[in-house]
């Protein structure tokens, strides 16, 4: 769980035990992926406008690529079959050995984001929950979860940000999805933004 694998270039960050439907409780973690991208010498970006590198510079970002996960024991069950021919509903076998070879990685949202260091801004762009999301963000206690969590890492990866900027997320009422960010000190930008300057 704490091994940083080749893509994942980040160690796992715990966002705590969380009740995820039918999963029941678990003890969710990021993991995450970033690296430096290079924009050319003008960029632009949704609620930034055309940014401009001083002395022909490139405009560089870093992007982050992060998952909401938990992990489950990987085990290993060996079973003898001691009746090959037992009818429908006897028993066919005993288990010998269950022992566990580490633990599986059940991933269930995908978060990513961009910051970039020459404005001081950055900019959350998707924090999609792959099942069990509700109809009405304002009400989604795992997706309040998820969002907060993951702005509070990157505001501790990127100290010297003073805004985040966001965007409309489609899958939602344009009203709820406004009132849901607005929880979370966003205030309506431009061009379909969002905006909270710290």
């Amino acid at each position: 769980m704490s091994e940083i694998e080749e893509y994942y270039n980040r160690p796992p960050v715990e966002i705590g035990r969380l009740p995820l439907g039918i999963e029941g409780q678990q003890d969710v973690f990021l993991i995450r992926h970033e690296a430096r991208e290079e924009c050319g010498r003008e960029h632009r970006e949704l609620g930034l406008g055309v940014m401009r590198a001083a002395n022909g510079a490139v405009i560089e970002r870093e992007y982050v690529h992060a998952k909401a996960c938990y992990f489950v024991p990987d085990l290993v069950l060996t079973v003898a079959v001691t009746a090959p021919n037992a009818a429908p509903g006897e028993q066919v076998g005993t288990v010998e050995d269950v022992h566990s070879r580490g633990s599986r990685r059940i991933e269930f949202a995908r978060l990513q984001a961009w910051y970039y260091p020459d404005a001081r801004a950055l900019m959350l762009w998707e924090c999609d929950l792959w099942r069990g999301a509700e109809d009405e963000p304002r009400g989604d206690f795992i997706l309040a979860c998820l969002w907060d969590e993951f702005e509070r890492e990157l505001l501790r990866v990127f100290p010297g940000t003073q805004e985040v900027i966001t965007t409309h997320e489609p899958r939602y009422d344009h009203e709820q999805w406004a009132a849901f960010l607005a929880g979370r000190g966003y205030k309506a930008y431009v061009e379909n933004t969002y905006r909270k300057v710290l």
